[in-house]
Formats: C-alpha cells, structure tokens, sequence
C-alpha cells in the first residue's frame, strides 16, 4: 500500500512477471506459477505495454499473463473467478487495486471481511495493491478503509516515494509492516527508470539501492 505514484503497480506487474516465469530480481526469487491479473484501474493494453516495458528492462520476452478487466466487487466473481482459474491453472492472483474490489465504503468492515472471505474461496496466493490512510499527526501510514484489512492480510508492505532523481527516475522504498509467519524483512530500495514518453512506454528498468544510505522509511 502506498501513496498514487509510487510504482504500486509497476512493482505488482514485476512481481507477476517474476512468478510467471519463475524468475528473482532484486532479491525476490519466486516459484514458477500462471498468474491472473486482476484489473480494476487500467486496461488490458496498459497492462501489457506495461509488462513489455519491464520485460525490455529485464532483456527477455514478455511472457502470457492472463488477464481480466474487473468493475464488480471480487466477492461477487467467485463462481467466474473459480471458472477461470481452473480453465487457465492458475497459481498466483494480483489485485489492482483492493479499494474497488471491496465495493463500497473502504471503512466498511463487512466489504473488508467479505473480500478476504472471497479470496479464501479462491484458494490461491495472491498480491493486493492498496491506497493510503490519511494520517493522524504524528500518526503511521496504513492502508485506506478499515482495519480488517491489514489484519487478515499475511504481509503487508508499506511503499514510500523517495525524493525524485529525474523526470525519467523515481526511487521507492517497501517497508515491511507485518508478517505473520517469520521475521519481518529489511527495508528494500528500488529505482525506476523509464524510457518513453506518457503516449508510449519502452522499458523499465528496476535497479536496488540500500534504502537507509537515501532514506529514512517510518518504521
């Protein structure tokens, strides 16, 4: 969860990517699985310049991810959902993003509890990319509606915009929040560069920093 315009789901695509293939990037190794992409805020053609971009950034093919245009609430998917998973095997879900797929008033817990009861239902791993929370003073940034959300979520990650190194360059920070099972994982700094234009998008390129060295990410 994060801020509008920190890469949220640039990063959730360079995961997808990173499942399908079974590929690691930036020290996250993930398991080979078909990936469904969730599609909420976008479109199917901006979804797949957006993946060749990463892909040209990577220096390999883009691979097939399936895809779904979603306006509905995901609780009331399943039965399709369920359809197309087995239809396609599929492994691994990204949501984008979990405002929409909620439905409704985000503080509403019940749309909370009714999204993660669906997700259940699904069975399968799955990525949620969410807005932020308007803070108290002094207060730490959480994901926007209710609490239910971070609370039945297993991990959750926390994306902060660094300052902007050029108009083609953004540096992120993803804070580790909350885990449920293990420790809780350092900091990992993450630079965008981007070549294009706002018509067209040709490659991004994903490169590590060491996020305290840049930044200081509220703990």
């Amino acid at each position: 969860f994060g801020e509008g315009g920190t890469g949220k789901s640039l990063m959730a695509l360079l995961m997808a990517y990173l499942v399908q293939v079974g590929g690691s990037w930036l020290g996250l190794r993930a398991i080979q699985g078909n990936v469904l992409y969730l599609d909420y805020e976008t479109s199917a053609d901006t979804m797949h310049e957006r993946l060749a971009a990463i892909g040209a950034g990577l220096d390999m093919p883009a691979p097939q991810i399936a895809y779904r245009y979603c306006y509905r609430p995901l609780a009331e998917e399943t039965d399709t959902l369920l359809d197309m998973i087995g239809e396609k095997k599929i492994d691994y879900l990204v949501v984008d993003s979990l405002g929409l797929a909620c439905g409704g008033d985000p503080s509403d817990p019940e749309l909370a509890i009714r999204m993660m009861g669906a997700l259940r239902e699904l069975k399968r791993g799955s990525l949620l990319i969410d807005h932020i929370s308007k803070m108290d003073n002094g207060g730490k940034p959480t994901p926007f509606g209710s609490v239910y959300k971070p609370n039945l979520a297993r991990s959750v990650w926390y994306a902060k915009l660094g300052a902007r190194v050029s108009m083609q360059q953004i540096g992120v920070s993803l804070v580790h929040r909350k885990v449920n099972f293990g420790p809780l994982r350092d900091p990992i700094g993450v630079d965008m560069i981007f070549d294009g234009t706002e018509e067209r998008l040709n490659r991004i390129t994903f490169k590590g920093f060491k996020v305290l060295d840049r930044n200081d990410p509220e703990q």
